[in-house]
């Protein structure tokens, strides 16, 4: 369940999958720690994630809380398979 093994001598040793692995922060063979900072280019992409996420989050918050108060609701249909979506004013 939490990833945990039994290996052969009779040791608990965690999946792979469930660790996490940092590399800014793994030290080298001889213990020493190397300091990292993004460049430019890597904020810039997180920046654009992070964005495009946001944006997605918004209209489907925007979509639910209409749902939510009833002002987005879904007609009978009046035909075959014809469906008309209306959203009423505040």
């Amino acid at each position: 369940m939490w990833g945990i093994r039994q290996s052969h001598f009779k040791m608990a040793v965690p999946d792979q999958r469930d660790s996490l692995i940092i590399p800014g922060l793994t030290p080298s063979t001889l213990g020493e720690i190397y300091v990292y900072s993004p460049t430019l280019i890597e904020v810039r992409v997180a920046a654009g994630a992070f964005a495009l996420g946001f944006l997605v989050f918004t209209a489907l918050l925007r979509v639910a809380v209409a749902i939510l108060l009833g002002q987005l609701r879904l007609e009978p249909a009046s035909g075959l398979a014809q469906e008309s979506w209306e959203i009423e004013p505040a």
